[in-house]
Formats: C-alpha cells, sequence, structure tokens
C-alpha cells in the first residue's frame, strides 16, 4: 500500500545577509599605486622628475639657474624685486623676439623662396588658448590635500596647547635651534642651503639607501646608550 502521508511544504532557504563590507579607507593618490601595478603618481610628478635627476639636462638647467639667482642676490647687489623684474623683462623681450621674428621669417624669407604661403602662419596660435586647470586632477588630490592640512591644523593645536607635552617640548627645541641659526646665517643662506639640501639629499639617499640607513640605526644605537648611562635605572631595592 502506497505512503499517502503528505510531505510538508518545502521552505524557501533564505539566503544569508553578508555583512556590509567596511568603508575603504581615504588614502592619498600616490598611496594607491602601492597595492596596484600602476606607477606612483608621484613618480610621475614633474617635481619629483626634477630632484631625482632623471633628466640631467632639465635638472642641471633649473640647478644652475637657481645658483645664479641666488649669486646675483648676494654678491650682485640685485633685491628681489629688481631681479625678478630684470628676469620677467628678459623673458618678455625673448618672446617678442622668438614671435614676431618667426613671423618675419616665415612671410618675407621662405615665402620667397618656396612656394608655400606663410602669409597665415601664427606660431603664437598654440599658447593663444585660455589656460585651464584640469577639474578631474584637482578632484584627485583635493582630499588628500584636505586631509594633510587637517592632520597639520589639528598637531599646530597640540604643540601650542600642550595636549601632547613630548611634541610641544620637541617643538620649542626646534624653534631653540632655528633661532640660534638664524643669528648665525642670514636667512638667504638658509634659504640657499634648504635649496643644496632639496637637489641633493633624494638622489643621495636613493642610490645610498642601504648604507645611509645603516649609519642612521647605528647612530640610533649610540644616542639610546649613552641616554641610558645618563639616566641609569634605579634599583627597587629595598
Amino acid at each position: 500500500m502506497a505512503d499517502t502521508t503528505p510531505e510538508a511544504p518545502a521552505t524557501p532557504v533564505e539566503a544569508a545577509e553578508e555583512p556590509e563590507a567596511p568603508a575603504a579607507p581615504v588614502v592619498a593618490p600616490c598611496c594607491t599605486a602601492a597595492a596596484s601595478d600602476k606607477p606612483c603618481c608621484c613618480e610621475n610628478c614633474p617635481m619629483h622628475k626634477l630632484l631625482m635627476w632623471e633628466c640631467p639636462v632639465k635638472s642641471g638647467v633649473v640647478f644652475a639657474a637657481i645658483n645664479t639667482v641666488f649669486y646675483l642676490l648676494t654678491y650682485g647687489k640685485f633685491s628681489v624685486l629688481t631681479l625678478t623684474s630684470y628676469v620677467m623683462l628678459t623673458i618678455m623681450s625673448s618672446c617678442f623676439v622668438y614671435a614676431y621674428g618667426t613671423i618675419f621669417w616665415n612671410k618675407y624669407i621662405l615665402a620667397n623662396k618656396t612656394e608655400t604661403d606663410f602669409s597665415v602662419f601664427n606660431p603664437l596660435a598654440k599658447i593663444e588658448r585660455p589656460f585651464s586647470l584640469d577639474k578631474s586632477l584637482v578632484d584627485q588630490h583635493s582630499e588628500w590635500i584636505s586631509e594633510r592640512v587637517n592632520a597639520l591644523a589639528q598637531h599646530v593645536c597640540q604643540i601650542f596647547f600642550f595636549t601632547d607635552p613630548c611634541s610641544s617640548f620637541k617643538a620649542a627645541f626646534a624653534l631653540v635651534v632655528m633661532s640660534m641659526l638664524g643669528s648665525m646665517f642670514s636667512g638667504l643662506t638658509l634659504l640657499y642651503i634648504l635649496f643644496l639640501v632639496a637637489f641633493i639629499w633624494p638622489r643621495l639617499y636613493h642610490e645610498k639607501q642601504a648604507q645611509i640607513n645603516d649609519a642612521v640605526e647605528h647612530v640610533k644605537q649610540l644616542v639610546h646608550q649613552n641616554m641610558c648611562k645618563l639616566c641609569p635605572k634605579k634599583d627597587k631595592t629595598q
């Protein structure tokens, strides 16, 4: 005899709700390249390429030009305003000579030698368009810049209001050292030293990174050992 017991209706299997994924932390544009195969945007930055001497000709020209500026300010008895005015006048004169010299050369000299009509040639056509900044590039870095500015402002508040006494005393010591350096060197000399460090240190550290890290670690160990000798721990024996 066949079993006539009704079967229980199959209950639909409810899909397990997956937990919501945590929001991805906001990171700098140059940090997102670390997890991907794309190169870091900082490495593609023209300033990074300039300071790393990836193109020795461009870096050498900029390095020589800035050295010339410092030389004229120091020994040429030029003020910053006077030197800036002369540089701008020189650039304007060069652009004038290039633009109208090119028009004259193509319109009157090359036109007579060849059958090409150069009467409508305008070398300034490419730069007569209005300057515009790419909005996507600004949006890409605006969030990263705002985070860095907010973090800096918060750190400055911690220093000035002594909410972090260690950082406040470190900042006070740094200001004392800066005041001593200011009494020994002029502002122009300190600016030139910063310029030399900016152009020499990145490339030097890139090539001698292992040796520099070992030397810094050795200095840290020596400082730690001397601090331990100056401040020995007291025995708690009674």
